[in-house]
Protein backbone atom coordinates (compact mmCIF):
# COMPACT_ATOMS: atom_id res chain seq x y z
CA UNK A 1 0.00 0.00 0.00
CA UNK A 2 2.86 2.70 1.19
CA UNK A 3 4.47 1.96 -2.51
CA UNK A 4 0.92 2.41 -4.17
CA UNK A 5 0.45 5.36 -2.46
CA UNK A 6 3.61 6.76 -2.77
CA UNK A 7 3.21 6.94 -6.62
CA UNK A 8 -0.01 8.86 -6.85
CA UNK A 9 0.02 11.99 -6.33
CA UNK A 10 -3.57 12.28 -3.89
CA UNK A 11 -1.56 8.98 -2.24
CA UNK A 12 1.77 11.30 -1.12
CA UNK A 13 -0.46 13.90 0.58
CA UNK A 14 -1.92 11.30 2.47
CA UNK A 15 1.25 9.90 3.57
CA UNK A 16 2.39 13.23 4.57
CA UNK A 17 -0.75 13.55 6.88
CA UNK A 18 0.41 10.37 8.51
CA UNK A 19 3.56 11.29 9.03
CA UNK A 20 2.97 14.68 10.66
CA UNK A 21 0.19 12.08 13.03
CA UNK A 22 2.99 9.58 13.75
CA UNK A 23 5.12 12.76 14.92
CA UNK A 24 2.45 14.11 17.13
CA UNK A 25 0.71 10.93 18.36
CA UNK A 26 3.13 9.94 21.31
CA UNK A 27 2.93 12.90 23.21
CA UNK A 28 -1.04 11.49 24.00
CA UNK A 29 -1.37 9.26 26.95
CA UNK A 30 -5.18 7.83 26.79
CA UNK A 31 -4.99 4.81 24.81
CA UNK A 32 -7.88 4.86 21.68
CA UNK A 33 -10.19 1.71 20.81
CA UNK A 34 -9.83 0.76 17.09
CA UNK A 35 -13.26 2.56 16.24
CA UNK A 36 -11.91 5.89 18.13
CA UNK A 37 -9.14 5.59 16.45
CA UNK A 38 -11.10 5.02 13.02
CA UNK A 39 -13.14 8.01 13.76
CA UNK A 40 -9.79 10.00 14.45
CA UNK A 41 -8.37 9.81 11.13
CA UNK A 42 -10.99 10.55 9.29
CA UNK A 43 -11.50 13.47 11.10
CA UNK A 44 -7.91 14.07 10.10
CA UNK A 45 -8.32 13.14 6.34
CA UNK A 46 -11.02 14.73 5.98
CA UNK A 47 -10.11 18.31 7.29
CA UNK A 48 -7.23 17.73 5.03
CA UNK A 49 -7.47 19.55 1.73
CA UNK A 50 -6.09 17.66 -1.90
CA UNK A 51 -3.73 20.00 -3.58
CA UNK A 52 -2.85 19.01 -7.27
CA UNK A 53 1.06 19.19 -8.12
CA UNK A 54 -0.79 20.33 -12.15
CA UNK A 55 -4.37 22.46 -12.03
CA UNK A 56 -5.98 23.50 -15.04
CA UNK A 57 -6.76 27.08 -13.54
CA UNK A 58 -9.48 27.16 -16.35
CA UNK A 59 -11.52 25.48 -14.03
CA UNK A 60 -11.56 25.06 -10.89
CA UNK A 61 -13.58 23.10 -7.95
CA UNK A 62 -14.02 24.33 -4.60
CA UNK A 63 -16.38 23.99 -1.54
CA UNK A 64 -18.68 26.90 -1.07
CA UNK A 65 -16.16 28.79 1.69
CA UNK A 66 -13.33 28.07 -1.21
CA UNK A 67 -14.68 30.81 -3.38
CA UNK A 68 -14.24 33.85 -0.36
CA UNK A 69 -12.84 37.03 -1.90
CA UNK A 70 -13.20 35.32 -5.62
CA UNK A 71 -14.70 36.07 -8.58
CA UNK A 72 -15.07 33.66 -11.76
CA UNK A 73 -16.58 33.81 -15.48
CA UNK A 74 -19.34 31.66 -14.64
CA UNK A 75 -19.67 29.21 -11.42
CA UNK A 76 -21.68 26.17 -11.15
CA UNK A 77 -22.91 25.58 -7.89
CA UNK A 78 -24.12 21.81 -7.66
CA UNK A 79 -26.38 20.38 -4.81
CA UNK A 80 -28.62 23.47 -3.95
CA UNK A 81 -31.29 21.17 -2.64
CA UNK A 82 -32.65 21.40 0.83
CA UNK A 83 -30.61 18.43 1.92
CA UNK A 84 -27.67 19.56 1.23
CA UNK A 85 -27.85 23.41 1.41
CA UNK A 86 -27.35 24.22 4.01
CA UNK A 87 -25.26 21.75 4.61
CA UNK A 88 -25.77 19.27 8.29
CA UNK A 89 -22.47 18.66 9.69
CA UNK A 90 -22.01 15.62 12.04
CA UNK A 91 -21.42 16.06 15.40
CA UNK A 92 -18.23 14.38 16.23
CA UNK A 93 -17.87 11.78 19.29
CA UNK A 94 -19.46 14.26 22.28
CA UNK A 95 -18.73 17.60 21.26
CA UNK A 96 -22.89 18.10 20.46
CA UNK A 97 -23.97 21.35 19.45
CA UNK A 98 -25.06 22.16 22.80
CA UNK A 99 -21.49 21.20 24.56
CA UNK A 100 -19.94 23.53 21.57
CA UNK A 101 -21.75 26.19 22.86
CA UNK A 102 -20.97 26.36 25.88
CA UNK A 103 -17.23 26.02 25.47
CA UNK A 104 -17.36 28.96 23.03
CA UNK A 105 -16.91 26.82 19.78
CA UNK A 106 -18.47 26.90 16.08
CA UNK A 107 -22.26 25.98 16.67
CA UNK A 108 -24.33 24.37 13.81
CA UNK A 109 -26.58 27.98 13.57
CA UNK A 110 -22.83 30.21 13.41
CA UNK A 111 -21.77 27.58 9.98
CA UNK A 112 -25.21 28.05 8.77
CA UNK A 113 -24.95 31.89 9.11
CA UNK A 114 -21.30 31.86 7.55
CA UNK A 115 -22.53 29.47 4.89
CA UNK A 116 -25.44 31.68 3.63
CA UNK A 117 -22.97 34.46 3.72
CA UNK A 118 -20.59 32.59 1.29
CA UNK A 119 -23.50 31.97 -1.03
CA UNK A 120 -24.84 35.61 -0.74
CA UNK A 121 -21.04 36.49 -1.68
CA UNK A 122 -20.90 33.97 -4.42
CA UNK A 123 -24.18 35.28 -5.93
CA UNK A 124 -23.03 38.67 -6.07
CA UNK A 125 -19.77 38.68 -6.98
CA UNK A 126 -20.20 36.28 -10.16
CA UNK A 127 -21.73 37.79 -13.65
CA UNK A 128 -23.35 33.75 -14.05
CA UNK A 129 -23.95 31.48 -11.56
CA UNK A 130 -26.22 28.11 -12.15
CA UNK A 131 -27.78 26.47 -9.09
CA UNK A 132 -28.08 22.72 -9.72
CA UNK A 133 -29.89 19.75 -7.95
CA UNK A 134 -31.72 16.48 -8.62
CA UNK A 135 -35.35 16.96 -8.67
CA UNK A 136 -36.25 13.48 -7.73
CA UNK A 137 -34.81 11.05 -5.67
CA UNK A 138 -35.97 7.27 -5.45
CA UNK A 139 -39.16 8.58 -7.03
CA UNK A 140 -39.48 11.20 -4.36
CA UNK A 141 -39.74 14.87 -5.34
CA UNK A 142 -36.41 16.55 -3.63
CA UNK A 143 -37.29 20.67 -3.03
CA UNK A 144 -34.98 22.70 -3.55
CA UNK A 145 -33.05 25.03 -0.65
CA UNK A 146 -34.92 26.94 1.36
CA UNK A 147 -32.39 29.39 0.74
CA UNK A 148 -33.30 29.24 -2.58
CA UNK A 149 -36.83 29.61 -2.27
CA UNK A 150 -36.41 32.96 0.26
CA UNK A 151 -34.25 34.56 -2.22
CA UNK A 152 -37.05 34.22 -4.60
CA UNK A 153 -39.70 35.14 -2.01
CA UNK A 154 -37.48 38.38 -1.73
CA UNK A 155 -37.24 39.30 -5.70
CA UNK A 156 -40.97 38.98 -5.67
CA UNK A 157 -41.68 40.94 -3.20
CA UNK A 158 -39.48 44.03 -4.77
CA UNK A 159 -41.25 43.32 -8.01
CA UNK A 160 -38.15 41.70 -9.86
CA UNK A 161 -37.63 39.35 -11.98
CA UNK A 162 -37.41 35.48 -10.11
CA UNK A 163 -34.61 33.41 -11.12
CA UNK A 164 -35.28 31.56 -14.06
CA UNK A 165 -35.83 27.96 -13.90
CA UNK A 166 -35.08 25.48 -16.26
CA UNK A 167 -35.29 21.21 -15.85
CA UNK A 168 -32.97 18.92 -17.51
CA UNK A 169 -34.58 15.35 -18.32
CA UNK A 170 -31.65 12.74 -18.55
CA UNK A 171 -32.73 10.44 -21.84
CA UNK A 172 -34.43 7.36 -21.56
CA UNK A 173 -32.67 4.27 -21.66
CA UNK A 174 -34.27 0.37 -21.78
CA UNK A 175 -32.79 -1.45 -19.17
CA UNK A 176 -33.25 -5.19 -19.33
CA UNK A 177 -35.49 -7.18 -16.56
CA UNK A 178 -33.85 -9.63 -14.71
CA UNK A 179 -35.82 -11.42 -11.98
CA UNK A 180 -33.97 -10.94 -8.57
CA UNK A 181 -33.32 -14.56 -7.23
CA UNK A 182 -31.70 -15.69 -3.36
CA UNK A 183 -28.19 -15.86 -3.59
CA UNK A 184 -26.92 -19.18 -3.49
CA UNK A 185 -22.56 -19.23 -3.89
CA UNK A 186 -21.09 -22.29 -3.95
CA UNK A 187 -17.02 -21.85 -3.17
CA UNK A 188 -15.61 -25.45 -2.13
CA UNK A 189 -11.56 -23.61 -2.35
CA UNK A 190 -12.93 -21.24 0.72
CA UNK A 191 -13.61 -24.19 2.74
CA UNK A 192 -12.60 -22.66 6.44
CA UNK A 193 -10.10 -23.94 8.18
CA UNK A 194 -11.05 -23.18 11.48
CA UNK A 195 -13.91 -23.06 13.45
CA UNK A 196 -15.72 -21.27 16.22
CA UNK A 197 -18.78 -21.83 18.53
CA UNK A 198 -20.47 -18.62 17.01
CA UNK A 199 -19.12 -19.49 13.69
CA UNK A 200 -20.96 -23.08 12.76
CA UNK A 201 -24.48 -21.34 14.93
CA UNK A 202 -23.88 -18.28 11.49
CA UNK A 203 -23.48 -21.41 9.51
CA UNK A 204 -27.08 -22.93 11.02
CA UNK A 205 -28.81 -19.40 11.13
CA UNK A 206 -28.41 -18.64 7.69
CA UNK A 207 -25.06 -20.09 5.30
CA UNK A 208 -24.67 -16.90 2.90
CA UNK A 209 -23.96 -15.43 6.49
CA UNK A 210 -21.47 -17.84 7.51
CA UNK A 211 -20.39 -17.73 3.37
CA UNK A 212 -19.60 -13.84 3.53
CA UNK A 213 -18.55 -13.28 7.25
CA UNK A 214 -16.38 -16.64 7.75
CA UNK A 215 -15.36 -17.29 4.42
CA UNK A 216 -15.35 -14.12 2.53
CA UNK A 217 -13.89 -12.49 5.90
CA UNK A 218 -16.96 -9.69 5.27
CA UNK A 219 -17.67 -8.28 8.92
CA UNK A 220 -18.76 -5.29 9.57
CA UNK A 221 -16.67 -2.57 11.03
CA UNK A 222 -17.32 -1.47 14.76
CA UNK A 223 -18.71 1.52 15.14
CA UNK A 224 -17.75 4.47 17.29
CA UNK A 225 -20.07 4.59 20.67
CA UNK A 226 -19.69 6.95 23.66
CA UNK A 227 -22.15 4.35 25.28
CA UNK A 228 -21.21 0.85 26.78
CA UNK A 229 -23.13 -1.88 25.31
CA UNK A 230 -24.27 -5.18 26.80
CA UNK A 231 -21.77 -7.33 25.81
CA UNK A 232 -19.23 -4.93 27.10
CA UNK A 233 -20.95 -5.56 30.27
CA UNK A 234 -20.81 -9.39 29.89
CA UNK A 235 -17.18 -8.84 28.83
CA UNK A 236 -16.33 -6.71 32.44
CA UNK A 237 -18.45 -9.21 34.53
CA UNK A 238 -16.00 -12.74 32.95
CA UNK A 239 -13.10 -11.00 33.86
CA UNK A 240 -14.19 -9.88 37.18
CA UNK A 241 -15.29 -13.63 37.74
CA UNK A 242 -12.53 -14.97 36.81
CA UNK A 243 -10.20 -13.17 39.24
CA UNK A 244 -12.68 -13.65 41.88
CA UNK A 245 -12.41 -17.83 41.54
CA UNK A 246 -8.59 -17.72 40.64
CA UNK A 247 -8.41 -16.11 44.41
CA UNK A 248 -10.85 -18.55 45.82
CA UNK A 249 -9.01 -21.43 44.25
CA UNK A 250 -5.26 -20.05 45.13
CA UNK A 251 -6.50 -18.39 48.34
CA UNK A 252 -9.24 -20.41 50.49
CA UNK A 253 -11.86 -17.50 51.89
CA UNK A 254 -14.00 -18.46 54.31
CA UNK A 255 -17.78 -17.95 53.33
CA UNK A 256 -18.72 -14.99 55.64
CA UNK A 257 -16.05 -12.94 53.95
CA UNK A 258 -16.34 -13.47 50.16
CA UNK A 259 -19.21 -11.43 48.98
CA UNK A 260 -16.49 -8.71 50.56
CA UNK A 261 -14.03 -9.86 48.37
CA UNK A 262 -16.29 -10.56 45.45
CA UNK A 263 -17.19 -6.78 45.95
CA UNK A 264 -13.82 -5.33 46.39
CA UNK A 265 -12.81 -7.03 42.95
CA UNK A 266 -15.69 -5.22 41.31
CA UNK A 267 -14.86 -1.69 42.85
CA UNK A 268 -11.27 -2.20 41.30
CA UNK A 269 -12.65 -3.06 38.08
CA UNK A 270 -15.15 -0.86 37.49
CA UNK A 271 -12.68 2.10 38.85
CA UNK A 272 -10.85 1.84 35.27
CA UNK A 273 -13.84 1.09 33.68
CA UNK A 274 -15.61 4.19 34.84
CA UNK A 275 -12.27 6.30 34.74
CA UNK A 276 -12.97 5.87 31.07
CA UNK A 277 -16.93 6.17 30.65
CA UNK A 278 -18.61 7.52 33.65
CA UNK A 279 -22.00 6.48 31.59
CA UNK A 280 -20.91 2.35 32.91
CA UNK A 281 -22.43 3.80 36.16
CA UNK A 282 -25.89 2.00 35.64
CA UNK A 283 -23.91 -1.42 34.95
CA UNK A 284 -21.86 -1.39 37.86
CA UNK A 285 -25.03 -0.31 39.89
CA UNK A 286 -26.68 -3.93 38.49
CA UNK A 287 -24.07 -5.63 39.19
CA UNK A 288 -24.24 -4.80 42.46
CA UNK A 289 -27.71 -6.14 42.93
CA UNK A 290 -26.49 -9.07 41.18
CA UNK A 291 -23.71 -10.57 43.46
CA UNK A 292 -25.54 -11.67 47.00
CA UNK A 293 -27.84 -13.77 44.50
CA UNK A 294 -24.93 -15.41 42.18
CA UNK A 295 -22.54 -15.95 45.45
CA UNK A 296 -25.75 -17.68 46.56
CA UNK A 297 -25.75 -19.85 43.87
CA UNK A 298 -21.82 -20.31 43.76
CA UNK A 299 -21.62 -21.40 47.16
CA UNK A 300 -24.52 -24.49 46.89
CA UNK A 301 -23.14 -25.20 43.42
CA UNK A 302 -19.32 -25.46 45.62
CA UNK A 303 -21.12 -27.50 48.93
CA UNK A 304 -22.64 -29.81 45.81
CA UNK A 305 -18.88 -31.03 45.59
CA UNK A 306 -17.98 -29.11 42.17
CA UNK A 307 -14.88 -26.62 42.52
CA UNK A 308 -13.25 -24.50 40.06
CA UNK A 309 -10.36 -25.55 37.87
CA UNK A 310 -10.09 -23.01 35.47
CA UNK A 311 -11.84 -19.85 34.07
CA UNK A 312 -11.22 -18.18 30.24
CA UNK A 313 -9.38 -20.84 28.62
CA UNK A 314 -8.83 -20.74 24.94
CA UNK A 315 -8.49 -24.12 23.48
CA UNK A 316 -7.98 -25.78 20.02
CA UNK A 317 -8.81 -29.25 18.90
CA UNK A 318 -8.59 -30.74 15.17
CA UNK A 319 -11.77 -32.66 14.07
CA UNK A 320 -10.88 -35.04 11.69
CA UNK A 321 -13.51 -37.59 10.08
CA UNK A 322 -12.69 -40.02 7.08
CA UNK A 323 -14.45 -38.69 3.61
CA UNK A 324 -13.85 -41.90 0.95
CA UNK A 325 -9.98 -42.54 0.93
CA UNK A 326 -9.44 -39.19 2.01
CA UNK A 327 -8.74 -37.80 5.82
CA UNK A 328 -10.31 -34.36 6.04
CA UNK A 329 -9.91 -31.59 9.17
CA UNK A 330 -10.51 -28.60 10.49
CA UNK A 331 -9.43 -27.01 13.30
CA UNK A 332 -12.55 -26.38 16.59
CA UNK A 333 -11.30 -23.44 18.57
CA UNK A 334 -13.30 -21.10 21.14
CA UNK A 335 -12.88 -19.47 24.74
CA UNK A 336 -14.36 -21.38 27.31
CA UNK A 337 -16.02 -19.37 30.32
CA UNK A 338 -15.19 -21.51 32.96
CA UNK A 339 -14.34 -25.57 34.07
CA UNK A 340 -15.51 -27.46 36.98
CA UNK A 341 -14.95 -30.33 38.11
CA UNK A 342 -16.39 -32.79 41.76
CA UNK A 343 -15.06 -35.04 43.86
CA UNK A 344 -15.54 -38.08 41.38
CA UNK A 345 -13.17 -36.43 39.09
CA UNK A 346 -16.03 -35.45 36.55
CA UNK A 347 -15.71 -32.40 34.45
CA UNK A 348 -18.16 -29.62 33.37
CA UNK A 349 -18.63 -26.84 31.08
CA UNK A 350 -20.13 -23.44 32.54
CA UNK A 351 -20.91 -20.61 30.11
CA UNK A 352 -21.59 -16.97 31.56
CA UNK A 353 -24.84 -15.36 30.25
CA UNK A 354 -26.25 -11.77 31.33
CA UNK A 355 -29.90 -13.64 31.08
CA UNK A 356 -31.96 -14.29 34.25
CA UNK A 357 -32.77 -18.46 34.52
CA UNK A 358 -35.68 -18.60 33.22
CA UNK A 359 -34.60 -17.86 29.70
CA UNK A 360 -32.12 -19.89 29.97
CA UNK A 361 -33.74 -22.89 30.09
CA UNK A 362 -36.10 -21.65 27.63
CA UNK A 363 -33.00 -21.06 25.07
CA UNK A 364 -31.90 -24.60 26.02
CA UNK A 365 -35.36 -26.26 25.31
CA UNK A 366 -34.90 -24.87 21.60
CA UNK A 367 -31.77 -26.25 21.03
CA UNK A 368 -30.73 -23.67 18.68
CA UNK A 369 -27.56 -22.34 20.39
CA UNK A 370 -24.49 -25.09 20.26
CA UNK A 371 -22.25 -23.30 22.12
CA UNK A 372 -22.30 -25.75 25.18
CA UNK A 373 -22.09 -29.10 23.43
CA UNK A 374 -19.35 -27.33 21.14
CA UNK A 375 -17.45 -26.43 24.07
CA UNK A 376 -17.59 -30.44 24.94
CA UNK A 377 -15.98 -31.48 22.01
CA UNK A 378 -13.01 -29.38 22.49
CA UNK A 379 -11.95 -30.42 25.38
CA UNK A 380 -9.44 -33.58 25.79
CA UNK A 381 -10.81 -34.64 29.20
CA UNK A 382 -14.55 -35.66 28.74
CA UNK A 383 -17.12 -33.87 30.15
CA UNK A 384 -19.54 -34.77 31.63
CA UNK A 385 -22.14 -32.38 31.83
CA UNK A 386 -22.94 -28.46 30.57
CA UNK A 387 -24.58 -25.65 32.01
CA UNK A 388 -25.52 -21.68 31.62
CA UNK A 389 -24.70 -19.52 34.54
CA UNK A 390 -27.20 -16.70 34.79
CA UNK A 391 -25.60 -13.29 35.87
CA UNK A 392 -29.09 -11.50 36.30
CA UNK A 393 -31.52 -12.65 39.04
CA UNK A 394 -35.10 -12.57 37.99
CA UNK A 395 -38.26 -10.27 39.38
CA UNK A 396 -39.53 -10.73 42.61
CA UNK A 397 -39.58 -13.73 44.59
CA UNK A 398 -37.97 -15.42 41.82
CA UNK A 399 -34.94 -13.21 42.78
CA UNK A 400 -32.05 -15.43 42.03
CA UNK A 401 -29.38 -16.47 39.79
CA UNK A 402 -28.85 -20.02 38.72
CA UNK A 403 -27.54 -22.65 36.45
CA UNK A 404 -29.28 -24.13 33.57
CA UNK A 405 -28.16 -27.63 32.89
CA UNK A 406 -28.06 -28.76 29.54
CA UNK A 407 -30.13 -32.25 29.01
CA UNK A 408 -28.73 -35.82 27.40
CA UNK A 409 -25.34 -33.69 26.81
CA UNK A 410 -23.38 -36.37 25.80
CA UNK A 411 -25.71 -37.59 23.04
CA UNK A 412 -25.57 -33.78 22.08
CA UNK A 413 -21.92 -33.81 21.92
CA UNK A 414 -21.79 -36.55 19.58
CA UNK A 415 -24.75 -35.41 17.47
CA UNK A 416 -23.07 -32.08 16.88
CA UNK A 417 -19.35 -33.51 15.97
CA UNK A 418 -21.49 -35.88 13.10
CA UNK A 419 -23.25 -32.98 12.03
CA UNK A 420 -20.21 -30.33 12.22
CA UNK A 421 -18.40 -33.29 9.51
CA UNK A 422 -21.13 -33.68 7.21
CA UNK A 423 -22.05 -29.56 7.04
CA UNK A 424 -18.12 -28.76 6.17
CA UNK A 425 -17.55 -32.28 3.61
CA UNK A 426 -20.78 -30.73 2.20
CA UNK A 427 -18.95 -27.09 1.53
CA UNK A 428 -15.99 -29.08 0.63
CA UNK A 429 -18.25 -30.62 -1.71
CA UNK A 430 -19.60 -27.59 -3.53
CA UNK A 431 -22.77 -27.77 -1.85
CA UNK A 432 -24.48 -24.07 -2.09
CA UNK A 433 -24.91 -21.38 0.41
CA UNK A 434 -28.14 -20.17 0.25
CA UNK A 435 -29.47 -16.51 2.25
CA UNK A 436 -32.38 -18.92 4.01
CA UNK A 437 -32.20 -16.99 7.40
CA UNK A 438 -35.51 -16.36 8.85
CA UNK A 439 -35.85 -12.62 9.87
CA UNK A 440 -35.13 -12.56 13.23
CA UNK A 441 -31.64 -13.63 11.88
CA UNK A 442 -31.98 -10.67 9.11
CA UNK A 443 -33.19 -7.97 11.52
CA UNK A 444 -29.30 -7.26 12.51
CA UNK A 445 -27.30 -9.36 9.87
CA UNK A 446 -24.76 -7.34 9.11
CA UNK A 447 -24.56 -8.60 5.58
CA UNK A 448 -28.17 -8.58 4.47
CA UNK A 449 -26.68 -5.35 1.90
CA UNK A 450 -25.27 -8.28 0.48
CA UNK A 451 -27.61 -10.93 -0.11
CA UNK A 452 -30.76 -7.99 -0.60
CA UNK A 453 -33.04 -9.58 1.20
CA UNK A 454 -36.28 -7.88 0.32
CA UNK A 455 -35.67 -7.61 -3.23
CA UNK A 456 -35.92 -10.84 -4.07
Amino acid sequence: MHAALAGDAAGQQVLAVLETLQKECPALTEMFTFAEWRAFLDMQLEAAEFVAATVDARVVMLPLNGARLRSFDAVLLVGADARHLPSQPPETLFFANAVRRELGLETRESRQRQQLRDLVELLSANPEVVLSWQAHQNGEPNPVSAWIERLQLTLARHQMPALPMRSSALAIRQLQSVLPSMPAPQAPQLTPQHLSASGYNSLLACPYQFFATRMLHLDGMDELSDMPEKRDYGGWLHAILKTYHDTLRDQPCPLPAREDLLRRISAQAFDTILGKNAAALGYYSRWQKVIPAYLEWANAHEAEGWHFVVGEQWIEKILRWQHGDTQREILLQGRVDRIDENVNGERAVLDYKTSDAASLKTKLKTGEDLQLPFYGILSDVPVASAHYVALESGKGKNSKTGAAAAPDYANWQAALEHHITLHMQAITDGAPLPANGVESVCQYCDVRGLCRKGAW
